[in-house]
Formats: structure tokens, C-alpha cells, sequence
């Protein structure tokens, strides 16, 4: 991109990429942040907003591509670990936000919504009573607090005691004739005093 003129304002230019990005308008924000990092490619603001607006949208790798950039330039940034945290967790990446929520809560107490994400990873990775602690501590502060209710009722609810199990594969073979296989195979097991 064409970075911004010397007459122009970084600030004043990332505060009109900051209304449109939140307007919507993620183009126009992209080109405003675009002028500014040609001219300061480590410019914090502006290198996290691009990120964020990258992963808005889901595009996560765009968005870890600059991540990995900011956080080399202010790897102490709690912006930036609050950037890398969303992005692990908007992207699936539960792992990644399980092994960053203590210290980020650690330094950030009062943040539910650090917490929420916190209990959810949990709950995806199978961790059903690890969710169900963080969810007990949501409610502490914020008892209606929609994401805790949901874990808290989910755990209320036992597990179904029957799994199914599907599968497919596909082979080919050549001799002694050409033939295609496609192998379809479907189970039910029911879990019994722990085992399966």
C-alpha cells in the first residue's frame, strides 16, 4: 500500500480506520491501516486492528501472519496476548487458549469475557468439570451470565450413555482387475461403569 503523506496524522488516520472497521466497512479500514504501516510497519494500533479485522471476517491466517508480526515487535503488549488469545480461540485453537488463560487471568481478573472463552475451551477439549469451576466463577460476579448458565446446564444433563461411530474409506486396486472400493461401516457401543 501507499503510506500516508507526511501532513497526514497516523492517529487521526488510525481513528478513521477504528470507525469504519467497527462500521463495518472493512475495505476502507484496511486501506487507511495499509497507509500507515508502509509508512510503520511495527505501528502497534494499527497492526492489531488489521488483525482483528483479518479474523473478523475468519480469514485466521492473514490475521496470524500480522499477529506473529506485532508480537515479535511488543512481545510484553497485554494487547497483543489478548489478540493472540482471541485469535486461538475464534480459530478453534482450544489448546492454545487453555494454556494461556491462567496467566492472562492472572493479570486480568475482572475479564468474563477472557473467563467465557476460558470455560469453553475446557468444555470442547472434554475438561466437563474444569468448564464447569470457571463457570461457577463467572456466576460469583455475574450470576445471569449466559455462557456459565449454558455449562452449568449442560452438566446438570448426564452424559448419553450410547456413542455412535461412523466411517468411511475408499480403496483402489489395479490387479488382478481395476476396481474401486468404497467401505462404509457405522457402531453404536454403549458406555457400562466406565468402560465403553
Amino acid at each position: 500500500g501507499q503510506s500516508i503523506s507526511e501532513s497526514e496524522n497516523p492517529d487521526a488516520v488510525f481513528k478513521q480506520a477504528r470507525d469504519a472497521a467497527f462500521g463495518g466497512h472493512y475495505g476502507q479500514a484496511k486501506t487507511l491501516l495499509d497507509g500507515i504501516l508502509a509508512g510503520q510497519p511495527n505501528n502497534h494500533d494499527a497492526s492489531l486492528l488489521m488483525a482483528r479485522i483479518n479474523f473478523w471476517p475468519q480469514d485466521y491466517a492473514a490475521s496470524r501472519e500480522i499477529f506473529e508480526r506485532v508480537e515479535a515487535a511488543y512481545p510484553q503488549s497485554g494487547d497483543v496476548k489478548e489478540l493472540g488469545y482471541d485469535l486461538a480461540f475464534f480459530s478453534g485453537r482450544y489448546d492454545k487458549v487453555t494454556e494461556m488463560a491462567p496467566a492472562l487471568l492472572e493479570a486480568n481478573p475482572d475479564r468474563i469475557d477472557f473467563k467465557e472463552k476460558y470455560a469453553q475451551s475446557l468444555w470442547e477439549l472434554g475438561k466437563r468439570e474444569q468448564a464447569g469451576v470457571v463457570a461457577d466463577d463467572i456466576l460469583a460476579t455475574d450470576s445471569n451470565n449466559e455462557v456459565a448458565l449454558e455449562i452449568k446446564r449442560l452438566l446438570a444433563e448426564p452424559e448419553h450413555p450410547l456413542k455412535l461411530h461412523l466411517n468411511y474409506s475408499f480403496d483402489h486396486f489395479n490387479k488382478p482387475y481395476t476396481r474401486w472400493w468404497h467401505l462404509y461401516s457405522a457402531g453404536l457401543s454403549k458406555k457400562l461403569d466406565g468402560y465403553t
